[in-house]
């Protein structure tokens, strides 16, 4: 799986934490949903968007500054992702 690929090499090679924005009521579905599909490994927390923190983001909209900006996470544009990630770091 690619987001599990990416979070993985952000973790492990470039030594960030894996943050996790989603609504305060969908919590528990995403944690368990991911859980199921073993991508919980490299994710240390989940916020929400008044959980506001600073720092490298993906995104769907340049909401915030340092963003990359991408519609999904996927085989296609997963090492174009790690490449951004590098040069963001």
């Amino acid at each position: 799986m690619a987001i599990r690929y990416l979070t993985s090499f952000s973790r492990c090679d470039l030594k960030l934490y894996n943050l996790i924005e989603v609504e305060q009521e969908l919590k528990d579905s995403y944690y368990t949903y991911m859980k199921n599909l073993g991508l919980m490994d490299y994710v240390d927390y989940y916020i929400t968007p008044e959980e506001y923190e600073s720092g490298l983001r993906l995104d769907m909209d340049f909401n915030y500054t340092n963003t990359i900006k991408t519609n999904c996470i996927s085989l296609n544009n997963v090492h174009l992702l790690k490449n951004q990630l590098k040069i963001f770091r």
